[in-house]
């Protein structure tokens, strides 16, 4: 009888991710809403290794999707890390992960355009070309003097860059990433 209802339970879960993944995929087709792509990890790894965000700092990344990026900033210095995901799915993978390693990263699920940044020393996103546009007024009219931007891949195309992080193109597929590094 248990067995049975462990079975079920599993299966149960399964189908409910199946259907948030269903909609998740529905949402970047028909709403033309951001697809959840991880940033690689040598580019995390390069961009944590630069040193730029200072001990205490409060940190956003938007558009976190399960947290990968601020789980391993946590690993080196003392942060307030808040992550903000608007699709279940990895919004729900990152919360399990973070349970289960222990990290004190925060996770919210709250569209980006809504989220106040005055709070925030520095902004971590890795987002299309086309809300990189949307967010530079969002950016100009909320962070404070002196904030942080590190964008994985994509400009703020009307921003004075302040340095670029890159990561070697690969040898076998020519791909290579960069961050780009902007100030307030």
């Amino acid at each position: 009888m248990l067995v049975t209802f462990i079975y079920l339970l599993i299966l149960f879960l399964i189908l409910a991710l199946g259907v948030i993944e269903a909609k998740h995929i529905y949402s970047i087709l028909i709403n033309k809403e951001v697809p959840y792509i991880r940033s690689g990890s040598k580019i995390i790894k390069l961009i944590v290794q630069e040193n730029i965000f200072k001990n205490g700092a409060i940190i956003y990344d938007l558009g976190c999707g399960d947290g990968k990026f601020l789980r391993e900033l946590e690993k080196h210095g003392q942060f307030e890390l808040i992550g903000f995901e608007l699709h279940w799915l990895p919004y729900f993978i990152g919360r399990i992960i973070n349970y289960f390693s222990g990290s004190k990263v925060k996770i919210q699920r709250k569209d980006l355009f809504q989220v106040n940044l005055s709070e925030a020393d520095a902004v971590f996103c890795y987002l299309f070309p086309e809300y990189m546009v949307k967010l530079e007024n969002k950016f100009k009219n909320e962070l404070k003097k002196n904030a942080l931007i590190v964008s994985n891949t994509f400009t703020l195309p009307n921003w004075t860059l302040e340095r670029e992080i890159k990561v070697k193109a690969h040898p076998l597929y020519n791909l290579s990433h960069t961050a780009y590094i902007y100030r307030v």
